[in-house]
């Protein structure tokens, strides 16, 4: 019996070679629901119906159409972060997104006979979680420290060598298939994240956000960071990072520098997350009426991936 390491594919950015002791912390995603609510429509589409009568479950109908709603606010708080919770809400849509890629893959390998399993979606939630860019401070306070410290690494399949050529051709063809609703997501989101980025780049640079640096550096230099890694919250994590890395590169080892440094971190960062973030929120909000066209069809993408998503546990239910 063979086994291959990853075969079922991680979050697509790692699928072999050397994992790095730490997870990924770059990511971009978020936006509040009511904002989104109006930007979408959803808020009038919700209001013409019924509630249930007290003590009755609300219809299947309701529910499916409320899990859809939170779905599409999700996948907006991953195309348009402006604080950090929203971009812990982020993560978890596109969790789900590759939740969804790997019940595809999983019902296409099946009906060729291999068995892969299914990482699942709260795995995937608690790699993605977590940014140098928009630092969740409320959730690396609850945490201790600053989220997973190993990349997330996939269920090993278990295959005869007989069946390695065509596991590996039904693999390809299965990844290729399931992958396709990633990849509509990618190109309805990542060009709204580049231009959102830029914007919060520009109001990063005003004075506001300037002043609440210099007592966030001083406030890192006197907890023992050096000058040129205390400036950003980017220059900060790659320094922190590092340490974990020169001790021993172990999990413990890394952890332990995490759990000293993040309530250090929450207390210098924490001046700076209170300007910048009621800035970016305010900027958000101007910024998806001028995209309004890219967040319908963002929209339209969600909405895709969501029925596949649904078709998926049903198809899996089935097998």
């Amino acid at each position: 019996m063979t086994s291959i390491p990853g075969a079922a594919g991680a979050n697509g950015a790692r699928t072999g070679g050397q994992a790095a002791a730490r997870g990924p912390r770059g990511r971009v995603p978020v936006l509040r629901v009511a904002v989104l609510a109006a930007a979408l429509g959803m808020l009038s589409a919700c209001s013409g119906s019924a509630s249930p009568a007290s003590g009755q479950a609300p219809p299947a109908q309701t529910r499916a159409a409320a899990a859809s709603a939170r779905l599409m606010a999700e996948s907006l708080d991953f195309a348009v972060p402006a604080t950090g919770a929203e971009f812990t809400t982020g993560a978890q849509f596109i969790s789900k997104v590759f939740w969804l890629r790997d019940q595809l893959r999983s019902v296409c390998m099946a009906r060729s006979g291999f068995h892969v399993p299914v990482t699942p979606a709260g795995a995937y939630a608690s790699d993605f979680a977590g940014s140098t860019q928009f630092p969740d401070l409320a959730r690396i306070t609850r945490m201790g420290n600053f989220g997973p410290v190993t990349p997330l690494q996939p269920p090993t399949v278990r295959i005869l060598p007989s069946q390695r050529h065509a596991f590996s051709a039904d693999m390809n063809r299965c990844r290729a298939a399931a992958g396709r609703p990633v990849t509509a997501f990618a190109h309805a989101s990542v060009p709204l994240t580049e231009s959102w980025m830029s914007s919060v780049l520009q109001l990063r640079d005003s004075a506001k956000v300037r002043q609440a640096w210099i007592g966030a550096t001083s406030c890192l230099e006197q907890a023992g960071i050096p000058a040129a890694d205390a400036g950003s919250f980017e220059a900060f994590f790659a320094y922190e990072g590092s340490l974990g890395i020169k001790a021993d590169a172990t999990k413990a080892s890394v952890l332990r520098v995490d759990e000293h440094w993040a309530p250090i971190f929450v207390r210098c960062a924490a001046p700076v997350v209170e300007i910048e973030e009621p800035l970016q929120s305010a900027q958000r909000a101007l910024f998806i009426q001028h995209h309004h066209q890219q967040v319908r069809q963002l929209r339209t993408v969600a909405d895709q991936i969501i029925a596949q998503y649904r078709h998926a546990v049903t198809a899996a239910g089935r097998g």
